[in-house]
């Protein structure tokens, strides 16, 4: 996904709904396992795409290497990720499910932009990406912002109702 980014490819917004979707799904599953695991490094470099016949992509997310098991992250912490797309509890060595969230939400916003979550300007630990997205309707919008809330309380987290809204939105 990073080589298609860095060529300047621009996915259909059904394309980019289908993706996040997909990587939802992945997200599920891994966070549902016993104890969770937590990828940390959810980011275009760590994501396959590999087109189908009927003009899709099927998704599937590499490099497991800073994955964190919650039994061996009491007394310590370190800190693994990509700037840009960690929240601000991962930057604190407190990653959880959540954070996988929002560095999904960040590859969503540079999937539907084409800027790199690096490059857009934070307020009060927010990503400010309306500037970019003002193509995608209000309730996308809403819905990342969600997402990319910097209180890991408040963000939005419920797979099975993102995967409903954005299964519903590529198809």
């Amino acid at each position: 996904l990073a080589e298609m980014l860095q060529s300047k490819h621009r996915f259909e917004l059904k394309a980019v709904y289908d993706i996040v979707s997909q990587i939802l799904q992945i997200l599920q599953k891994l966070h549902q396992h016993e104890p969770p695991i937590i990828h940390r490094d959810i980011k275009p470099s760590n994501l396959m795409l590999t087109p189908t016949k009927d003009g899709r992509f099927t998704v599937t997310l590499l490099d497991f290497g800073a994955v964190a098991n919650p039994q061996v992250q009491k007394g310590g912490s370190t800190v693994a990720g990509t700037f840009g797309y960690m929240p601000p509890e991962q930057l604190m060595g407190q990653a959880c499910a959540a954070s996988d969230i929002y560095a999904l939400a960040a590859v969503a916003v540079e999937l539907l932009s084409g800027t790199s979550p690096a490059d857009i300007e934070v307020c009060d630990f927010r990503l400010v990406i309306e500037p970019y997205l003002s193509h995608v309707s209000p309730e996308v919008v809403q819905t990342l912002n969600l997402m990319l809330e910097p209180s890991v309380h408040h963000r939005h987290c419920d797979h099975t109702a993102l995967i409903a809204q954005f299964d519903a939105l590529a198809n």
